[in-house]
């Protein structure tokens, strides 16, 4: 009793812990985070989805070893909860999946994943260079 009751406040506060005998107990949320789930504020709605976005990648990268396949669940889940509005989040996120992909055997979908986040990558450095002004912020 006394072991489970650890286990579940270090999952609370975000922690993945081996459990042993194969078992990987990956966080559940944040303690801070539930505070936050419960808050009815239209404004917190997308730091709320952003927060829960970057659980799900946590939660990816915990199983990404033992269970690609979970993994990959978790990184599109993310990829749903994520703003568009951060392509560079987005556009890791999908390689983070094409990895778990090409771990779990997926070659199509792993190389699908990893080209649609260069493809990310490149429109935003388009999008950056576009407005630079050469001599501005070039400081070595």
């Amino acid at each position: 009793m006394l072991g489970w009751v650890r286990d579940k406040l270090i999952r609370d506060h975000g922690i993945s812990i081996d459990a042993g005998l194969g078992i990987l107990k990956a966080p559940i949320a944040p303690a801070a985070f539930k505070a936050f789930q419960r808050s009815a504020k239209p404004e917190d709605a997308n730091a709320r989805n952003a927060m829960q976005a970057r659980i799900d990648e946590v939660r990816g990268q915990a199983f990404i070893r033992t269970n690609p396949t979970r993994a990959a669940s978790a990184f599109t889940d993310a990829l749903r909860k994520a703003s568009p509005e951060l392509s560079t989040f987005h556009a890791a996120l999908l390689a983070e999946r094409g990895d778990a992909q090409r771990r779990a055997g997926n070659a199509a979908a792993a190389e699908a994943d990893l080209v649609a986040s260069l493809k990310a990558l490149n429109i935003e450095e388009s999008r950056m260079l576009e407005y630079r002004q050469r001599g501005k912020s070039e400081e070595i």
